[in-house]
């Protein structure tokens, strides 16, 4: 036996359930994913600091209790943004997180983009990212009477890339994010991937 499958063998199964249907978890994330979630949280912690604000952000082991305080049914998003802290109980998230950013993987890509996305917005989150580290991109999705709408995608473009642009897309062009329920935070994705 190598030694990789000796760690998968001694990893517990983690287990999401949305509706009534659970989904199986990888308990092991890979170096890259690790890389960006900590880098994020670090952004979003030192603009809280900053700024004064009354808000944590929690990386995927907070569970998030979605129906009720006696359930036992739970997400675990890669990262999540809590300002009301009443909400959050021994255990993990006892309500709606007012944001929460999901990073593709090869066996959660469609899972985040679909179930996932429609069961942040279902529950009222009020703003979704999926990060895709293959293209180092986020996808900014706000919720709009009930419904996620596109708001930004930002991309973080080679050099090459950069230079295939016009003068006038050149001028546009941004690698920060700006999350609409903190406007005067802009989290640049240079320092992000």
């Amino acid at each position: 036996m190598n030694e990789l499958n000796y760690i998968l063998e001694d990893e517990e199964p983690d287990f999401e359930t949305i509706g009534d249907t659970v989904y199986l978890m990888s308990p092991i994330r890979e170096p890259y994913h690790i890389y960006i979630m900590g880098n994020l949280h670090f952004e979003f912690r030192n603009y809280f600091k900053r700024n004064n604000k009354k808000c944590l952000a929690y990386t995927g082991s907070l569970a998030w209790y979605h129906e009720g305080l006696n359930s036992k049914k739970y997400v675990k998003p890669d990262l999540s943004v809590i300002c009301d802290l009443s909400k959050i109980s021994k255990r993990g998230l006892e309500g709606v997180p007012e944001l929460v950013v999901e990073i593709l993987s090869p066996g959660t890509r469609e899972y985040d983009r679909s179930t996932k996305k429609d069961f942040y917005e279902n529950k009222g989150v009020k703003e979704y990212w999926i990060i895709d580290p293959k293209i180092s991109s986020v996808e900014q999705y706000v919720l709009d009477i009930d419904k996620y709408k596109l708001h930004s995608v930002t991309i973080v473009l080679e050099d090459w890339e950069y230079e295939m642009l016009s003068d006038e897309k050149k001028l546009n062009y941004t690698t920060v994010v700006r999350p609409t329920i903190f406007e005067d935070c802009g989290i640049d994705l240079i320092d992000i991937f």
